[in-house]
């Protein structure tokens, strides 16, 4: 009798529509529905499609450019070139005078003032007075935007990095990246997609990509092939971005990556990790202006 009471309660438990069971197949089955409505192709019988993997391998190819540009320039591994990238496009922001002030702070320049100045304390005074006012224009409203548009660019080179060929190759096992090969791809659970998923809702999740960011990237690549590129490698380049952000935008929606996920995890209440970029260009470049600053002007006082 003992054994019977546990099984029956056991049956209970699992087919009783307060259950924990009961409420999870509930949720799993809202999140199946609601996949069915944003995103009709990319999920089917409670198997993730080929059109997912097509996506991811379209995003991947649209990527690889752009990943061209920004791992020579702004997020290249040597840091003293990307230092010098990032300083060319804050560059931009700051007012004709501000510009011509900053050349004047070039060490020769300073030493061939200080030489020639009636009084050498009050030549350093103006020197404080013009540096102030070239740090306190990048806390206007233009440097804001800049700034953002370079954390953008810092996901958006996270996004060029995502492992998209081990994400394809679960897919298809044989997949290449050889432009005569015709993938395979097979349908699969979410399950065996796990890893992936998180890593890829990590680093799209709330990704915009901008005119500014567009921009930016285009002007890092003339800055990178000394000031020009043809009228081609812009019209592509453009394509590449219209290509990434109508995928982010409209399929690898936050909402989308997150329920498969949820699928995957069997957790109908787990919330991933997403990136979170605050580099603060802004300050780190004032820091470096005042430490040079001060190091300049050490030099000529010595």
């Amino acid at each position: 009798m003992g054994f019977l009471q546990k099984l029956s309660e056991f049956f209970q438990s699992l087919f009783s529509p307060n259950s924990p069971e009961a409420i999870q197949r509930q949720a799993v089955r809202k999140i199946e529905n609601d996949l069915k409505t944003i995103a009709p192709d990319l999920h089917k019988n409670g198997l993730i499609q080929p059109a997912f993997a097509e996506t991811l391998r379209i995003l991947f190819q649209n990527t690889e450019p752009v990943l061209d540009v920004l791992s020579q320039t702004l997020c290249s591994p040597d840091l003293e070139c990307s230092r010098r990238f990032e300083e060319q496009l804050l560059l931009t922001g700051f007012s004709e005078e501000a510009k011509t002030t900053l050349e004047e702070f070039a060490y020769e320049n300073r030493k061939a003032g200080a030489m020639q100045a009636d009084s050498i304390t009050r030549y350093f005074e103006s020197e404080h007075r013009k540096l102030e006012k070239v740090i306190r224009e990048l806390n206007s409203p233009e440097f804001i935007k800049i700034d953002t548009t370079l954390d953008k660019i810092k996901q958006l080179n996270d996004i060029c990095r995502f492992s998209y060929i081990t994400a394809l190759k679960v897919f298809d096992s044989d997949y290449k990246t050889k432009p005569d090969y015709t993938p395979d791809f097979q349908p699969l659970p979410p399950d065996l997609l796990e890893n992936s998923l998180l890593d890829l809702y990590f680093v799209l999740a709330d990704m915009d990509i901008t005119n500014s960011v567009y921009n930016a990237v285009l002007a890092l690549a003339r800055l990178s092939h000394g000031g020009t590129v043809s009228a081609s490698f812009a019209a592509n380049l453009k394509d590449n971005f219209k290509k990434i952000q109508g995928i982010i935008k409209h399929v690898f929606t936050k909402e989308v990556l997150m329920d498969f996920i949820r699928l995957a995890k069997k957790n109908c209440e787990f919330v991933p990790d997403r990136s979170i970029y605050k580099g603060n260009a802004r300050q780190k470049y004032a820091d470096y202006l005042e430490k040079r600053f001060r190091v300049d002007e050490s030099r000529l006082k010595s």
